[in-house]
């Protein structure tokens, strides 16, 4: 509770006047010993407990009505929970901030977003609880931004939306060390956010860090939610591929985008919505039907033209001054504006590049194959066979992906591999003939071993494959067609690995992802899940070869050309000059000098890369969108919480009406209080009624 007067309350000691009063009138009269007397207060003596009691509350209801009254008068302000832990102006304010997209939805009748009411209520308390320092932390943010009037919060560009995923756990780190460098005694940790899971990751090791982290401080830290969770039917657009092919008529357009609402009153019927099309300056309209609230549509064209004045859409290269084009997705406006729009950006195709790492490149000439063959006649692929003691003259710039069938690279030796790795590249893993025990991304070859149990040496695996025994070969037996690599085809026909067959198997060790499996449950193709947090490539291995005496991925081709294809097209995507990317932490120093082409017009020049939009950047176009998975609306529940904080002191403040505030003047409870106190003083000096004597 705090006090829009507090210097009134310095009249507190005047609950002393009506006992010093009290006290007085009990000494007004001598009491003088009577001997007749003794008889009458003996026989009164039992009434006399009544009359005291009676005394005393007159004394409590006289006390409380001028304590009430002083109260009254400092205009007392409290807010629930809130209103009683955090009337200590002393103690550190700190306030965290999530701007993810799912924080501009417009949750009240004026338009508000919840970024914009939760600043809002924020700055309404520290005001009127005379706070002068607030430090911010936000969304994106290295460093905090301290403000000496709360009032500058909201408003400020700074804390303003972004577009990219918060990290919750990461943001309380950098709170924890600010508190632990400032020797802060006491600090109230406010944190402003809808809950999303996107956003608060409830499920992450890193919570138990933060804990121990924040209960090994020498500083006494409570934590305020301010909850700013609601759910609607809004709907979003996720971009899933832009990229220029050649028609029947001239080069093309080809988009494939979905839209998905994963909250909300859904219609039961199929329903079709309207999402336009912009390229360069140019605008058209395709419909999407719906289905449940969602739809997808695949390998949409739009025919580019390559002048002006042409009745096909136009392409302002200029503006980009090199090849790539730019345009964006709009869907209807809802109540979040924010993921109504997914951006990209196209050029010709650049050649695909394959880099063969080998010290028997015969054995993975299948898979080599498979590269070298286009899927699409316009694209061009390109194969390089190199030994491992070549690879210092890769340019690696132009490489997508990366077939590595030697020992596994020391990353630290080699840092040009993870980097690749981290910038989109594909890296794909092979098991030499005789594997050491180096380690790369959490995964270690063990050892050649034969499917067939009863073959235990080379000489009688080759002649499996001599003979063509296929009795004798392991079978694929799970896969996962949920997965980007083995999904389904277009048409929705799952890959024909059931068909293949695997004669002799390299054992790995590794905590990743196993993809496909062969008889007895052993991994056949595992996806790696240690890369760095940044990483937007991905590494695979696969735990035998193409060579005939391995397995049959030579013969039975398909499944191999369609995951060499696939590995392919994921690794494209990072070279050349058109850059489709989500916002991350890397987008800052990556378009610091960049020039906007197509977004919000009001963007800070130096925040941009908090931003989606298409930006311009030397000779690349960079097209940014908001990560897919603030899409998903699911919440952190109640257990997940009390799961994060464990034994912290956390309290929870829902804050998702326009009306609702913080703060809240209670001075009318207190005049309540002073009235229901006078009255009952009233009541209890009513003299006592005087019994009438019987009539005889």
């Amino acid at each position: 509770m705090t006090f829009l007067q507090p210097w009134l309350l310095f009249a507190l000691p005047l609950l002393a006047i009506p006992i010093i009063i009290h006290l007085v009138h009990l000494r007004r009269y001598q009491t003088v010993p009577w001997a007749a007397m003794r008889f009458l207060l003996a026989a009164t003596k039992m009434a006399s407990g009544y009359s005291k009691l009676r005394q005393w509350l007159v004394l409590a209801m006289r006390a409380l009505a001028l304590a009430a009254l002083v109260f009254f008068t400092a205009r007392p302000l409290a807010s629930g929970i809130t209103g009683w832990l955090a009337g200590d102006t002393d103690q550190l304010m700190i306030l965290v901030v999530d701007r993810s997209p799912s924080m501009q939805q417009r949750i009240s009748e004026s338009g508000q977003t919840k970024l914009q009411i939760g600043l809002q209520r924020f700055s309404e308390w520290t005001s009127a609880a005379s706070i002068q320092k607030v430090v911010v932390f936000g969304t994106g943010q290295e460093k905090p931004i301290e403000f000496t009037s709360s009032q500058a919060i909201v408003g400020d560009p700074n804390v303003s939306q972004n577009h990219s995923t918060s990290n919750i756990p990461a943001m309380l780190d950098r709170v924890r060390e600010y508190i632990e460098q400032n020797s802060a005694a006491r600090a109230t940790v406010w944190i402003c956010s809808d809950l999303r899971e996107s956003d608060w990751r409830s499920n992450d090791g890193a919570w138990s860090a933060v804990r121990e982290s924040f209960l090994r401080l020498n500083s006494d830290v409570r934590f305020q939610i301010l909850d700013l969770s609601t759910l609607d039917g809004n709907r979003s657009i996720e971009l899933i591929e832009a990229k220029q092919v050649r028609g029947e008529n001239g080069d093309e357009l080809s988009l494939s985008f979905r839209v998905v609402q994963f909250a909300g009153p859904r219609s039961e019927s199929v329903e079709q919505i309207p999402v336009e099309v912009q390229v360069g300056d140019a605008r058209s309209v395709v419909q999407i039907e719906l289905a449940n609230g969602n739809g997808e549509l695949k390998g949409f064209r739009v025919p580019i033209a390559n002048a002006k004045g042409s009745a096909a859409i136009i392409v302002a290269d200029e503006k980009t001054k090199n090849k790539a084009g730019w345009g964006s997705l709009r869907v209807p406006a809802d109540s979040n504006l924010a993921d109504n729009v997914a951006y990209f950006a196209y050029e010709p195709p650049s050649p695909r590049r394959t880099l063969v790492v080998s010290d028997n490149p015969a054995r993975i000439d299948a898979m080599a194959l498979c590269a070298s063959i286009p899927s699409d006649p316009s694209t061009e692929c390109n194969v390089e066979t190199i030994s491992l003691s070549q690879i210092d003259t890769v340019d690696w710039s132009q490489v997508s992906l990366v077939l590595w069938h030697d020992q596994l690279p020391d990353l630290t030796a080699l840092p040009e591999v993870k980097k690749f790795v981290n910038t989109g590249g594909q890296l794909l893993f092979l098991p030499p003939e005789n594997p050491n025990n180096n380690e790369a991304f959490g995964m270690r070859w063990k050892g050649w071993k034969a499917t067939d149990e009863g073959n235990s040496n080379d000489v009688a695996v080759n002649a499996i494959a001599a003979t063509d025994a296929s009795n004798t070969l392991a079978r694929v037996e799970q896969w996962r067609n949920d997965s980007q690599l083995l999904g389904n085809t277009l048409s929705g026909s799952s890959l024909p690995l059931g068909e293949l067959g695997v004669a002799r198997i390299c054992r790995m060790e590794s905590e990743g992802t196993e993809l496909a499996s062969i008889r007895g449950g052993i991994p056949l193709l595992i996806r790696s899940d240690s890369l760095e947090e940044n990483a937007t490539g991905s590494v695979h291995a696969l735990c035998t070869t193409s060579d005939l005496g391995d397995s049959t991925f030579a013969k039975d081709g398909i499944a191999l050309y369609i995951i060499v294809q696939r590995l392919l097209g994921e690794g494209s995507a990072r070279v050349g000059n058109a850059k489709n990317r989500f916002v991350s932490e890397e987008s800052l120093p990556l378009l610091r000098d960049a020039t906007p082409l197509l977004g919000d017009s009001l963007a800070l020049s130096n925040r941009y890369g908090e931003q989606a939009g298409v930006f311009a950047s030397g000779e690349q176009t960079i097209a940014q969108n908001r990560p897919n998975a603030e899409d998903d609306a699911r919440l952190v529940p109640n257990e997940g919480l009390v799961t994060s904080f464990g034994n912290l002191r956390w309290y929870r403040v829902e804050t998702t009406s326009a009306d609702s505030s913080l703060v809240q003047e209670i001075w009318r409870w207190f005049v309540i209080a002073m009235l229901a106190a006078l009255l009952l003083e009233s009541l209890l000096c009513i003299p006592k009624a005087k019994a009438l004597p019987k009539v005889a």
